[in-house]
């Protein structure tokens, strides 16, 4: 028998171990070990092969692989035993069946020489690693499973070592940002991902608490794709290897972007919200008072009326009584503001072209700014018509270039006025609106800019509430009875301050397009008429007025009845309906009011003329009435004049 072994150098002389003791070995190896010859038949097997057929020995002893497998796999080995006759040393994994169940196997096959150096034979080692081939299926399913599930989810999912390196993260990353993983492994996460202002502070809590135990809710942003960045709240967990040490954090980000939004519009909303009830409490509040004290002042004004005819005019009580008659007019005006602000104030409409009133204002409003300030007018470049209250209208344009003036202070600055048509199909954007906002139509805008300190947040939310001021206490209504004026015309009014850059009040008032040739002229009220024996019923809640009224009326020749109420002024007209010459009513009484006290009078009397006094507008009024038929409205307070005026308008609308 020819002696064979593996190639070496011929000068050196092998050990001779005995074939008892390597039949030995070859038997306690775990993998199956073989010999085959020149013709491919096994020579020798170990017992690990014999375990692996499930057959002894001798079963497959002299024979070839072609007898042992089935034919594919028959041609794999076939394919591996001629690469090693050719004296290739081959190491290849394959799949073989054996008795029909495919089995995998790591084999490594050698050539075994003769004395004179030709391959006689071949060696080969098998290792059976279907079990290990299984499990690691198994775990790439699983990793694909868990790759897909991350890949899914709407959320940061990333891996990074306790340095901070990044070593994985799902495709959203790479969504969010723009940066595919393969750029990023081994970058710093902290310093590539996150805003700089924020990169040092989230890091040092990533090293000392996040790598050493479970942490949730902290909130950093992320930068994207698009330059910006996105706030993600953060999850972590550190991954420990089997002693229980740290090697690597698992942190899951959720982008709350779109929540922290909705939430700052949300407190947005409550603060516009509560600041709107503010408001509209304190034009209740500002509404209730005007009326009540215009109440009073139809007593002062009536009363002194009164008086005056009785003194010489050149005398010192005649003068006394003027005083008092200019400061119930103040008072008034006072009144008249706080109804603007309440938006329940008397709006005379006329046509007004808003270029013109400026002009004739300007001089005006140059007195009223600083010597300091200098103001500028910019007109827009076509007539910008409008129906409104002309005094109202530059009562608000003169409150707020004065309001700029005083917020330039003593330094030197600019106060820019501009009047502009403007066509909005939706509210302007980043317009901070303190009234409802505007909606879509042509509009006559008025802007007030200034160069002066500008406001804060909390100044803003309280400059609109009556008699608040940055200056000093009592300076009076200003920007309220502005918002006011606004609201009674139908506009919008928006602010847009920031401390240290100057401040912009922006109005709009609704457009008109038509001319109108203005109101009629209203005629001068007779002279002092006798309506002898003509019987008038007064019907207000207030003694004080019934009294005063009933002088006033009395001096002309009226004959007077009065009512406390509207239920008792409905059972006056009832006793007398046809010789009841004229009814004066207050519209807000207790109980019933002055709209239905007048619809029942009505159906007593459908001719009966009217004249309807409030504290109130003149617009409150008529949303209170249904009709105005043979009516006219008086407002409180007013003089002897004025009512005498509006009694012969309501009786004369009746004559004709």
């Amino acid at each position: 028998m020819v002696a064979l072994s593996h190639r070496q150098d011929p000068a050196r002389e092998p050990p001779r171990i005995a074939p008892e003791l390597l039949h030995a070995v070859a038997d306690a190896a775990v993998d199956s070990i073989f010999v085959k010859d020149r013709d491919r038949r096994y020579t020798f097997v170990n017992r690990t092969m014999c375990r692996l057929f499930g057959c002894q020995a001798a079963d497959l002893l002299g024979r070839t692989p072609e007898e042992v497998f089935d034919p594919a796999s028959a041609r794999t080995v076939r394919e591996v035993d001629e690469r090693t006759f050719a004296g290739e040393v081959v190491q290849a994994t394959r799949e073989l069946s054996i008795a029909g169940v495919p089995r995998f196997f790591r084999a490594s096959q050698m050539p075994l020489y003769d004395a004179e150096g030709r391959v006689e034979a071949i060696c080969g080692f098998v290792r059976d690693i279907t079990d290990q081939r299984m499990a690691e299926e198994h775990l790439r399913h699983q990793r694909d499973f868990a790759d897909s599930l991350a890949d899914l989810a709407p959320a940061i999912i990333l891996v990074m070592d306790l340095e901070g390196r990044v070593i994985r993260y799902n495709r959203y990353v790479e969504e969010l940002t723009g940066i595919p993983l393969t750029d990023a492994q081994g970058r710093d996460w902290f310093e590539r991902f996150l805003p700089p202002d924020e990169s040092d502070r989230v890091k040092r809590f990533y090293v000392q608490e996040a790598t050493g135990r479970e942490t949730s809710g902290s909130i950093n942003g992320v930068r994207c794709r698009d330059g910006g960045h996105r706030q993600v709240q953060w999850h972590s967990r550190p991954l420990r290897g089997p002693e229980g040490t740290p090697f690597q954090v698992l942190a899951v980000g959720l982008d709350i972007t779109e929540r922290l939004r909705a939430e700052e519009e949300r407190r947005r909303l409550e603060r516009d919200m509560m600041h709107a009830q503010k408001l509209e409490s304190l034009g209740v509040l500002a509404g209730g008072i005007a009326h009540d004290f215009n109440n009073i002042l139809v007593s002062v004004m009536g009363h002194a009326s009164l008086a005056y005819p009785d003194v010489p005019p050149e005398s010192p009580p005649a003068e006394a009584l003027r005083r008092i008659e200019i400061a119930a007019s103040r008072a008034s005006g006072l009144c008249n503001q706080l109804l603007a602000y309440s938006g329940r104030g008397t709006l005379t409409r006329e046509n007004l072209d808003l270029n013109a009133l400026v002009t004739e204002t300007l001089d005006l409003l140059r007195v009223s700014v600083a010597k300091n300030a200098v103001l500028a007018w910019e007109p827009g470049l076509e007539p910008m018509r409008m129906e409104g209250d002309a005094t109202q209208i530059r009562q608000v344009i003169l409150n707020l270039v004065t309001n700029a003036s005083e917020a330039i202070g003593t330094a030197h600055g600019r106060i820019t006025l501009t009047t502009s048509p403007c066509d909005l199909t939706s509210p302007p954007p980043g317009e901070r609106f303190v009234t409802e906002p505007p909606r879509p139509g042509s509009y006559c805008r008025i802007q007030v800019a200034d160069t002066g300190l500008g406001m804060d947040d909390a100044t803003l939310a309280r400059i609109f509430d009556p008699f608040f001021s940055t200056k000093f206490p009592g300076r009076g209504l200003g920007l309220s009875a502005v918002l006011g004026i606004v609201r009674e015309h139908g506009g919008a009014l928006s602010v847009r301050s920031a401390p240290g850059n100057g401040t912009t009040f922006m109005v709009l008032l609704p457009r008109t397009h038509s001319v109108s040739e203005g109101p009629m002229p209203t005629p001068p009220p007779k002279a002092a008429a006798m309506h002898q024996g003509d019987t008038v019923l007064v019907v207000d809640d207030e003694p004080a007025n019934l009294e005063v009224i009933r002088a006033m009326l009395g001096r002309v020749g009226f004959h007077v009845r009065t009512a406390g109420d509207g239920d008792e002024g409905v059972a006056r007209l009832r006793e007398c309906p046809e010789s009841t010459r004229l009814v004066i009513l207050d519209l807000t009484m207790p109980r019933l009011n002055g709209a239905e006290t007048l619809r029942q009078m009505r159906q007593l009397r459908p001719d009966l003329p009217v004249v309807v006094m409030s504290g109130y507008g003149h617009q409150e009024a008529l949303q209170q009435l249904s009709e105005t038929r043979r009516s006219v409205f008086l407002p409180k307070p007013f003089s002897m004049a004025g009512l005498l005026a509006a009694v012969e308008t309501v009786l004369e609308a009746g004559a004709d």
